[in-house]
């Protein structure tokens, strides 16, 4: 299901397309300015989305799957699951401290504190909720709620911006960098399942 060269790839295209945004200015201002001037009856909506994006949400998700892969005898993808949250925190932690991006000033529809590049909602809601998917996925479940867990770090992203708690390139660097992550935990287990077998 997962093709992480395809993931490694998508996740450079968005840092760029991040890059560029946090580069040139009036690309990230022009589509808050869109965000101001869009209807407000999305307020409230978007508000309970964008609880999907934080740790009040994502650690009981991400401890009741790796509850949930331990009861089908995964030890593997819950220590990988387990892993990839601690990753996403320190990863994005760290790169608020070192890139110290100022909030954005356009919006003011949630209460938001602490430096804004990247995401961390955007970042955090990749790591658990993709590898939920991928998790449920390979337990044989169906398809829709595969895919539905894969809409919802989409989902979060936007209402991100539309609440004005970051910049669009806010949300592209922390969908890309949560992609990154998502490769590196979800293929590490690749490439231990390969060298078994080599061996064998």
């Amino acid at each position: 299901m997962l093709n992480y060269r395809i993931l490694v790839a998508m996740a450079g295209l968005i840092l760029l397309a991040a890059a560029l945004a946090l580069a040139m200015g009036h690309l990230d201002r022009a589509v808050m300015d869109r965000f101001y001037h869009s209807p407000p009856p999305l307020l409230p909506v978007m508000r309970v989305i964008t609880l999907y994006g934080s740790w009040f949400v994502l650690l009981p998700a991400g401890v009741l799957g790796m509850f949930f892969a331990l009861h089908h005898h995964r030890l593997d993808l819950a220590i990988r699951l387990g892993a990839g949250m601690l990753a996403g925190i320190f990863l994005t932690e760290g790169l608020k401290l070192m890139i110290s991006r100022a909030r954005p000033e356009v919006i003011e529809r949630i209460s938001v504190s602490g430096k804004s590049f990247p995401s961390g909602h955007a970042l955090d809601s990749v790591v658990v909720w993709s590898f939920l998917a991928l998790l449920v996925w390979r337990l044989g479940y169906k398809q829709r709620w595969v895919r539905i867990l894969y809409g919802i770090p989409l989902l979060v992203g936007w209402s991100r911006v539309y609440l004005g708690a970051h910049w669009p390139s806010d949300v592209l660097g922390g969908w890309g960098l949560g992609l990154l992550v998502l490769a590196a935990v979800a293929g590490s287990h690749r490439a231990a399942g390969k060298a078994v077998t080599s061996e064998k």
